[in-house]
């Protein structure tokens, strides 16, 4: 006669030993499932989430998605009030993995919803470690618990950037800044500059510009940023921008090291500015083989009046198949403040 072998049960510690190496998504919907693990899982940190995307209606953990929406039935003559049935639901997906779950009526609205679902995930959780948060938001109130802390490096919002950001302030923990990058992407849709002058943009070492529109220069932006390494990619060339930063740093002098480039599509708009540069009296043009590229290889060099450096303007080339299908153009105008006082 057989026996059924003993049936041993991991400790506490067992368990979180093995949460901790699990990937979030799935960490996530085990919780949901499994309501006795509630409690040890949320005690135990979470692994480093890769991409973490807020946006008004949905959360995006990696490949898991969380979308709160409407759902309308249809008149119902069953119905007593002979009114039409409708209700938020939270519909998570990952992989082949769907779930479709109706929320309870005293969330409402969405912002509501978010709140509910954002304390459920991660609601007195240590602070949780993201490699690339993006936010999209474009309003004041952020559904995300008062106690939830995140520590992250790299950032990407909307052109509502300092609206975003400051929304997101109370759950940034200070493990965070400065900020390696801020990327600023999508349509600019207003003139003025004030959203891009927020303290975490300031500060960040790395600031990428992305507009499709190209509706409105970007001069002004530009030259009141001190970020070491600045990049714009806007859908129209705007020459400008390289005249007045070349005066900027010549005149008033800059971090040694700091670099500004910009995306260029049209290949004879660029040689057009370039020429123009380095039509200067102080102009330098020389071959260089670590800068540049095969269709432009000239390097122009401008020496500073405030210290004993130099502006180098080169242009390099994206690889095509980099470039092809998306936002990013075939050409960058490379400006940088090179140190020659050794």
């Amino acid at each position: 006669m057989s026996s059924s072998p003993p049936q041993r049960v991991l400790s506490n510690s067992s368990v979180k030993s093995i949460l901790k190496h699990m990937n979030v998504g799935t960490r996530l919907r085990m919780s949901h499932y499994i309501p006795p693990l509630r409690g040890i899982e949320a005690a135990s940190n979470l692994a480093v989430i890769d991409h973490l995307t807020l946006e008004r209606d949905q959360l995006i953990i990696d490949k898991t998605i969380f979308k709160i929406d409407y759902y309308d039935a249809e008149f119902s003559e069953d119905d007593e009030n002979g009114e039409e049935s409708s209700y938020l639901q939270v519909t998570m997906k990952s992989g082949r993995f769907c779930n479709v779950e109706r929320l309870l009526n005293d969330n409402r609205y969405i912002p509501e919803a978010m709140q509910y679902l954002t304390k459920k995930l991660f609601g007195g959780r240590a602070p949780i470690r993201v490699r690339y948060l993006a936010i999209d938001k474009r309003g004041p109130d952020f559904f995300l618990p008062d106690d939830v802390k995140i520590v992250v490096r790299d950032i990407k919002v909307s052109h509502y950037a300092a609206t975003d950001l400051e929304a997101f302030r109370p759950n940034m923990h200070s493990a965070s800044f400065p900020l390696e990058t801020v990327t600023i992407k999508g349509a600019r849709e207003l003139r003025e500059d004030t959203e891009y002058y927020h303290p975490f943009i300031q500060t960040a070492k790395l600031i990428q510009i992305l507009d499709k529109a190209g509706a409105f220069p970007w001069d002004r932006v530009i030259l009141e940023l001190t970020n070491s390494q600045i990049h714009l990619e806007c859908s129209k060339f705007q020459e400008t921008i390289i005249m007045a930063l070349i005066e900027k740093w010549e005149n008033r002098g800059g971090e040694n090291g700091a670099c500004f480039s910009m995306g260029v599509g049209c290949k004879t708009a660029l040689a057009a500015c370039l020429d123009k540069v380095a039509r200067r009296e102080d102009a330098e043009l020389s071959k260089n083989q670590i800068f540049g590229c095969a269709d432009i290889p000239n390097m122009i060099m401008i020496p500073m009046k405030t210290q004993k450096s130099k502006i180098g303007i080169y242009v390099s080339k994206n690889l095509w198949k980099h470039a092809r299908g998306k936002f990013f153009s075939q050409y960058d105008v490379n400006m940088a403040i090179f140190d020659f006082s050794e």
